[in-house]
């Protein structure tokens, strides 16, 4: 507003000017030394419009300038913005890559051979979140009841009810859920079973048992469902069960069934 408000007053002193030099013009014949005493004033005009119109100028640049620099801000935020979605899109793709290339490599090692298949977590049950799930599997791929249901080398649970494109897996968290396993380390025998808590016990244990904090646990192979030396999990304490007969321990389960996406299914 200043810049405007000072353009307009030059202005109208260069108007101003313009006419004063048309009278005086017409007087140079005989007042040629009157003209030369307007000369100071007419050069003050001048450097003044000059000023106005360079700041003014500056002004306008600037002006289109920061226009210019919005539009290109917003232009490489859009950029950005597509970029961590294309970062984050890549990520997802490394995680499912890296969680089947443990299933593929479970099957090369021979552990399972040719005899599974893979499927996706499609689905939980939305009353006990962590104790069922539902997976992309039913009977037109062969998938049958009580079918064994692994990620990489831990167990995960088995087949409980199947539908034709659809199956839903029991896990070993289920308290009515119980597993033949041994410690890897002692080779001592018991039962895990599943409990209210995201953990689970292993009872049974000798009174002189030997385990201790850390042991792997892993399926015995004995009941005739589990496959031997799936992973269970590891103890996280031992403690003596009821009546001080036998010791029991609680066993953190090697997978976190919560983020479980794939899985592989054994078949028999």
């Amino acid at each position: 507003m200043f810049q405007k408000k000072k353009a307009l007053i030059f202005l109208v002193l260069a108007i101003l000017s313009l006419v004063i030099l048309t009278i005086d013009a017409k007087r140079r014949g005989t007042e040629e030394n009157r003209g030369a005493h307007f000369l100071p004033i007419f050069a003050y005009l001048q450097e003044g419009v000059s000023k106005t119109f360079y700041s003014t100028r500056a002004f306008l640049l600037g002006v289109f300038r920061s226009k210019r620099i919005v539009t290109e801000n917003r232009r490489l935020e859009e950029e950005m913005q597509t970029l961590l979605e294309q970062i984050s899109r890549l990520k997802e793709y490394e995680h499912e890559n890296v969680e089947l290339r443990k299933l593929l490599g479970f099957r090369e090692r021979g552990k399972i051979k040719k005899f599974s298949i893979g499927a996706e977590v499609i689905g939980r049950n939305p009353v006990n979140w962590y104790r069922t799930i539902v997976i992309d599997r039913g009977g037109r791929d062969g998938i049958r009841r009580d079918m064994v249901v692994v990620s990489g080398e831990v167990l995960v649970g088995r087949i409980r009810d199947v539908g034709h494109a659809t199956s839903q897996v029991v896990l070993i968290l289920d308290e009515k859920s119980s597993v033949s396993a041994i410690i890897q380390r002692t080779r001592e025998h018991g039962i895990v079973q599943g409990q209210l808590t995201d953990t689970l016990k292993m009872k049974y244990l000798s009174d002189k048992t030997e385990v201790v904090q850390g042991d792997a646990v892993r399926s015995s192979g004995l009941g005739g469902i589990y496959p031997k030396g799936l992973l269970i999990g590891s103890v996280a304490n031992v403690e003596r069960a009821d009546y001080g007969l036998t010791m029991s321990a609680e066993v953190i389960p090697a997978v976190d069934f919560s983020r479980l996406e794939n899985v592989l299914v054994i078949k028999k």
